[in-house]
């Protein structure tokens, strides 16, 4: 039996128990890389929509399970097909705690420090996200680290709005 084996979608056992949750099926899979070669879980793999492991613990909020991920030495920049990072991910499901979690790795080891500027392809920063979703806590949790509330993006989706609805929610708060 492949320990990578995909499905359809690209997704691997790994991703699967990531997604889910499964910090002590997360945790066994990864413990198997320090045995046989052929039982060797890749933490490379992307699924289809160029989404890691990562990504998709980060996108469900599963903290512990990301903290995993990190130690084994997944990029936490890593992007997706459409340029998202696990950051913003978890902003896609507001997920303040992970947020927290992942702001907090800046300061410690120079290769988990989340780079808080990458945006997708449409230019959104995952502070657009977070704005449009209405998700004002994680919102205060980038303000504070001195992200741009002013920032733009390269796509006309929403129009100026999305500008000025980052600035108006802000000002909404005070």
């Amino acid at each position: 039996m492949n320990i990578n084996d995909t499905t359809n979608i690209g997704s691997t056992p790994l991703h699967k128990a990531c997604q889910k949750g499964h910090y002590e099926t997360v945790k066994f899979l990864l413990d198997l890389n320090g045995q046989e070669f052929n039982s060797r879980v890749d933490t490379t793999i992307k699924d289809e929509e160029g989404r890691s492991a990562l990504h998709l613990a980060c996108q469900n909020g599963h903290k512990e399970v990301i903290k995993l991920l990190i130690d084994v030495g997944m990029n936490i920049n890593d992007t997706t097909n459409r340029g998202s990072t696990p950051l913003y991910m978890a902003c896609l499901g507001g997920h303040y705690e992970t947020v927290k979690f992942l702001l907090d790795l800046n300061g410690k080891a120079l290769n988990s420090c989340v780079d808080t500027t990458i945006k997708n392809k449409k230019g959104w920063s995952a502070l657009h996200l977070a704005c449009q979703n209405g998700h004002k806590e994680v919102m205060k949790l980038f303000i504070d680290v001195g992200m741009n509330i002013d920032d733009t993006t390269n796509s006309d989706l929403n129009g100026p709005e999305l500008n000025s609805r980052v600035y108006t929610t802000i000002k909404d708060k005070d």
